[in-house]
């Protein structure tokens, strides 16, 4: 049975996917546990800085991979992931896995055994030596099956008429804008 969520709150700002994800992991704000956003400006330097990114670690299931240089370095403060490997003296298992690195990482913590997210270019997940020296077997032999390029072979189809979904704006409004040299309008994160 699905319970639609209604009169929520946000209390804190901005409201972008990083934040949230710090905020509900860790109990704190942007201004303590250092995620003000999916990325930044260092005030010092002028360099933007990714949520995630992390130079010192490289990526792990395609060694080009732009986005696998990632980690929870940024994140300056313990999750609640954290906090249950400590309690339990590391003996606990905690693994974040999502289509998106920070998803992933930011919810597991510093201490997690392992962080997987997808790499757009392969579709196959990846992680960092953050967490380990190579992907485990289980990974590879998920990522030789090609579920991903397999999913999207199928196309996208909602699990019930369309029709019936009525929790949520229609597709393609006004306020959605399209990406460079696109037609289709796209809901845009500012």
């Amino acid at each position: 049975m699905v319970f639609p969520v209604e009169n929520t709150m946000i209390n804190h700002l901005p409201s972008f996917t990083a934040v949230g994800h710090a905020t509900i992991y860790t109990g704190s704000v942007p201004a303590i546990d250092g995620i003000a956003g999916n990325d930044w400006t260092e005030q010092l330097t002028g360099k933007v800085t990714y949520c995630t990114s992390d130079s010192t670690v490289q990526p792990l299931g395609n060694p080009n991979a732009m986005d696998g240089h990632m980690s929870p370095r940024n994140l300056l403060v313990s999750t609640i992931t954290d906090e249950l490997r400590l309690a339990t003296n590391f003996q606990s298992k905690v693994v974040g896995v999502s289509l998106k690195d920070q998803a992933s990482i930011l919810p597991a913590g510093h201490t997690a055994n392992a962080a997987f997210w997808l790499d757009d270019e392969t579709g196959h997940f990846i992680t960092s030596t953050y967490y380990m020296k190579q992907l485990p077997d289980w990974v590879v032999k998920f990522n030789d099956k090609n579920r991903i390029a397999q999913l999207i072979e199928k196309g996208w189809n909602t699990l019930y008429p369309i029709d019936t979904y009525k929790e949520s704006d229609p597709d393609n409004v006004a306020y959605e804008g399209a990406y460079p040299g696109e037609k289709i309008l796209h809901f845009l994160m500012i």
